[in-house]
């Protein structure tokens, strides 16, 4: 074999490796490609699924609150507690047990916050209607106000500086006057 042929042979095989490398890292970037896309995609079907069930649950405690006008408007209508001041003791006990629901409700909501936000839109509207959802409770309802006071160690610190400190500590001043 003669020097020249050797050089050429020797290119060709070079130009082969060349593109078997090429090919290579081309179907690496595509694996990875693919494995960042799945985990997207995993990822957005269970922020779906979680988002499931919020609604799922609001809905269920909406159902319930139809079948008690009573404590619908403790809940709903009722910013000063004047309502449900004069509610009887066994009303007075289930409008708590609904409080105990939506405050459960509301800290599930605040514990996967960060988990369901993403860049889109839909997430940033979704996201501030639950924020608006957590201020209409805390505005019109006296009675989640005072639940949420009253039983103020059982949740957490980041489910409860959703609410106005200033309020908070006021209306625990007023109970623990009572």
């Amino acid at each position: 074999m003669t020097e020249s042929r050797f050089r050429t042979i020797s290119a060709y095989c070079s130009i082969v490796t060349a593109c078997v490398t090429v090919i290579g890292v081309i179907a690496v970037a595509l694996q990875i490609n693919s494995y960042i896309e799945a985990r997207k995609t995993e990822n957005r079907k269970k922020q779906e699924e979680l988002i499931a069930k919020l609604y799922f649950t609001d809905i269920d405690l909406n159902k319930l609150l139809i079948q008690e006008p009573l404590i619908q408007q403790a809940i709903y209508h009722d910013p000063r507690g004047d309502f449900f001041q004069k509610l009887q003791e066994i009303d007075k006990s289930k409008c708590n047990a609904v409080c105990q629901m939506y405050g459960d409700l509301l800290e599930y909501y605040t514990m996967l916050e960060k988990s369901l936000q993403t860049e889109d839109k839909d997430s940033e509207q979704m996201a501030y209607c639950w924020e608006q959802y957590v201020k209409y409770l805390w505005t019109n309802s006296f009675a989640f106000r005072r639940y949420i006071v009253l039983t103020k160690d059982t949740w957490t610190p980041r489910f409860r500086v959703k609410f106005p400190k200033e309020e908070f500590d006021q209306l625990e001043n007023d109970l623990k006057s009572r």
